[in-house]
């Protein structure tokens, strides 16, 4: 009887070691192939985490740029628009021509001087697509009319420029100058140019 009861202690004694030993191989089995290597994947993770970070940061910038180009892009174009909307709208030199010396004779007009004589000019084309068309003008005009002229010149819608200007009293009368300018107006580059 003494090893029988020596014998069930025994055996349960080692059922117990077997199923310890069972569940520390199944521990060990876990943490082996599944709780280390997630560690370890994790740890990896999270070294490269600084850099992912760098990265999203810098995509977030580019994108963020890339916003602000087409934000200012619109603005660019908008402005371009406004802009070229004072240019002589013509699709030819000597129509062009023609609508300057008529804005610049109506604008004298309005001024009181009466323009003696216009000549159309050789029209200079731009490297950048637009042509300038120059007009000469002469014409007699007291002091006040040809600052109230320039004036008018300078805050027109249209865009010109002034690129000759001479100046010398009219004959024996100091109250009269004798004026002779070229004003030129800006067109996109025209038909005529193209060929």
């Amino acid at each position: 009887m003494m090893s029988d009861v020596f014998g069930n202690r025994m055996a349960k004694r080692d059922r117990r070691a077997l199923q310890i030993a069972a569940v520390g191989v199944a521990v060990y089995l876990l943490l082996q192939y599944f709780a280390l290597p997630a560690w370890d994947s994790l740890r990896a993770v999270r070294s490269e985490l600084p850099l992912k970070e760098q990265s999203l940061a810098k995509y977030r910038r580019a994108v963020d740029l890339a916003g602000a180009h087409a934000r200012d892009s619109q603005t660019l174009s908008e402005q371009l628009r406004q802009a070229e909307g004072g240019l002589l709208q013509a699709p030819t030199a000597s129509l062009a021509s023609a609508e300057l010396e008529k804005w610049l004779s109506d604008t004298a007009k309005a001024q009181e001087i009466e323009v003696r004589s216009s000549d159309f000019q050789k029209v200079v084309p731009d490297s950048d697509g637009y042509t300038q068309i120059p007009v000469g003008l002469q014409f007699q005009c007291r002091i006040e009319q040809l600052v109230n002229f320039l004036s008018a010149i300078q805050s027109s819608e249209r865009v010109l420029s002034i690129s000759r200007l001479i100046v010398q009293p009219a004959g024996g009368n100091q109250k009269q100058l004798s004026v002779a300018m070229t004003v030129g107006g800006w067109a996109k580059s025209l038909e005529s140019e193209r060929k």
